[in-house]
């Protein structure tokens, strides 16, 4: 089982991402200041889908959750990895939680509040499936 919060980024754009020339060079020198000795944006620790990433249908689960807020600039990112994780492992259940209303990383800026605490426990729920 994974669960996973989008935080990855690439050099193309994806599903209905809107191509911010701003937003990829803010991303580019986020990245290259966390991860100094990077090959750039699709480094496969940052973009898990491109040529030369671990082999998604190698992940040891059968059940991954992929969670996204509907205003995220990275909603799209969501999107297409749990729709390459469902293709590269062909039976497992991939499931995608986006919250309503909300922008990027939202349960860091206001853990105490609803829309934190309902996607906690929606993790938490999926979680507890796994063992049924």
């Amino acid at each position: 089982m994974t669960l996973f919060q989008c935080q990855i980024w690439g050099s193309e754009a994806v599903g209905e991402e809107y191509p911010d020339p701003e937003g990829c060079a803010m991303g580019t020198g986020l990245w290259m200041y966390v991860c100094p000795c990077t090959t750039g944006m699709d480094d496969p620790r940052m973009n898990p889908m491109v040529p030369g990433a671990p082999a998604l249908g190698r992940m040891a689960c059968d059940r991954v959750m992929v969670c996204a807020a509907v205003g995220d600039f990275l909603r799209w990112r969501a999107h297409a990895y749990a729709a390459a994780v469902a293709a590269a492992k062909g039976d497992a259940l991939v499931e995608v939680l986006e919250t309503a209303g909300e922008g990027h990383v939202f349960h860091l800026f206001d853990p105490d509040g609803g829309k934190a605490k309902e996607l906690l426990n929606r993790m938490v729920a999926f979680v507890n499936a796994a063992g049924v």
